[in-house]
């Protein structure tokens, strides 16, 4: 019991750090430009953070979900900010550069066909092709680069990178 007590507050004592840090961020780095959004705390340690979107292809839209931040980084706070804010500059990027209507109108087509696939190999090559269009690069996109080059340049602390095993942008 004790166990699960010290997790608790463990746990609640990231979340608020994290939404601090957030809010901080946001107005250091982005002038305040970022809406709230929902923060979480992953625990699997398949990824450092993760900006994600939930796909509307009848609207013709990408919707800004979260930003999941995994509990690894808390303890070096140099690789949390940089995941953080790294983080933040695809979510700022989904707002200032928002995919072109006709990439959801093709998307949505493989979206069709992947529907109306008799095989699971050609309903997973078809949401396959959907996907790489809603994600090109990764969300690396040539805007986000740029962001992230504009931010490393001004901001000395900072050493964002599109991979954590890649030089600094």
């Amino acid at each position: 019991m004790l166990e699960t007590i010290k997790k608790y507050w463990s746990y609640q004592r990231k979340m608020k750090f994290l939404e601090n840090q957030y809010n901080w961020f946001n107005y250091k780095y982005f002038s305040f430009k970022l809406p709230k959004i929902s923060l979480t705390l992953e625990t699997e340690g398949k990824f450092k953070g993760r900006f994600s979107q939930a796909v509307d292809l009848d609207g013709k839209r990408l919707i800004p979900v979260a930003i999941r931040i995994d509990e690894q980084v808390f303890n070096d706070y140099k690789l949390f900010r940089d995941t953080l804010v790294h983080e933040m500059v695809h979510f700022y990027d989904s707002i200032k550069n928002p995919l072109p209507k006709k990439e959801f109108d093709k998307a949505k087509m493989y979206r069709d066909k992947a529907i109306e696939a008799i095989t699971e190999e050609e309903t997973e090559h078809w949401f396959m092709l959907a996907r790489e269009i809603l994600n090109k690069d990764g969300g690396h996109t040539h805007t986000f680069k740029s962001i992230c080059h504009e931010l490393n340049e001004e901001f000395s602390e900072l050493s964002l990178r599109i991979k954590a095993d890649e030089a600094k942008l």
